[in-house]
């Protein structure tokens, strides 16, 4: 490995810090109230990743475009490390590989790896704030759903950045970025549009599969079988983005991947 790919790979390691200081300055009105709300530390977790609306007598979870700061910042962060480390790696070397699929799973178990470290690290400051705030202590199901959070969370970050980093290859950057995060706030606004949109998901919560944006908010479900049809539902999607990029990697001209010299 060259000396240059060494200190590429170093930053984007340390890239998963940046979202510390800034989940902080998001939660600075928690920092501000110490022990002073009369919230549990999981209700203070789930508000402040989604939102919330009395829709009559239903209460539902729902995403809101100030929450999803976490997610647009991971995809920018890593939207485009699949190119770059093909940029930097040998053109001569990278033609000669027989199956270049191992070289993309090899950059896909690496976002995964970079999303999960960031997930954790977000939350993490998530919960430091809320245990701050809050005048209850941590409790189990406070524990649980920071756990379930944190596979969803995860799962859903691979997701939208490796979508991303297949459009980069597949066009260019500006293409990928637009198309990924337009995509989610278009998906986003579907739900929101209408009350009467988000009665019927509430009272037909499995329809949210049919949502790949709205589906994080069945891990707030009580019901367990959903949790895991939602976790199989986010594995699958998964599946489904690499198995596309890495057929397309494995048929592609190099030549044609070094379209785009500014990524």
């Amino acid at each position: 490995m060259s000396k240059q790919k060494v200190n590429i790979k170093t930053t984007y390691l340390w890239k998963v810090f940046f979202i510390v200081p800034i989940a902080f300055l998001f939660q600075i009105d928690a920092l501000l109230t110490a022990g002073g709300v009369d919230s549990s530390v999981g209700e203070m977790l789930a508000y402040a990743l989604f939102g919330d609306a009395m829709i009559g007598d239903i209460r539902i979870f729902i995403l809101l475009m100030d929450r999803m700061y976490y997610i647009f910042i991971f995809i920018m962060l890593y939207g485009t490390y699949i190119y770059r480390d093909f940029q930097v790696s040998s053109v001569y070397l990278f033609s000669r590989l027989k199956d270049r699929k191992k070289w993309f799973y090899k950059n896909v178990v690496a976002v995964a790896i970079f999303a999960a470290v960031y997930t954790f690290l977000f939350l993490a400051t998530l919960l430091a704030t809320c245990v701050w705030s809050s005048n209850y202590p941590l409790d189990i199901e406070s524990v649980k759903m920071l756990g379930t959070l944190f596979i969803f969370v995860t799962l859903f970050l691979t997701a939208t950045t490796l979508l991303t980093n297949f459009l980069t290859i597949r066009y260019n950057s500006s293409i990928g970025f637009i198309c990924v995060y337009t995509l989610i706030l278009i998906l986003i606004s579907i739900v929101v549009m209408s009350d009467n949109n988000m009665i019927w998901l509430a009272e037909h919560p499995y329809f949210s599969l049919l949502n790949p944006v709205e589906a994080i908010i069945l891990n707030m479900s009580e019901d367990s079988w959903m949790k895991l049809i939602a976790t199989i539902y986010y594995l699958v999607l998964n599946g489904v983005i690499i198995w596309l990029g890495a057929r397309y990697v494995n048929s592609l001209e190099v030549g044609l991947m070094q379209k785009e010299n500014d990524g």
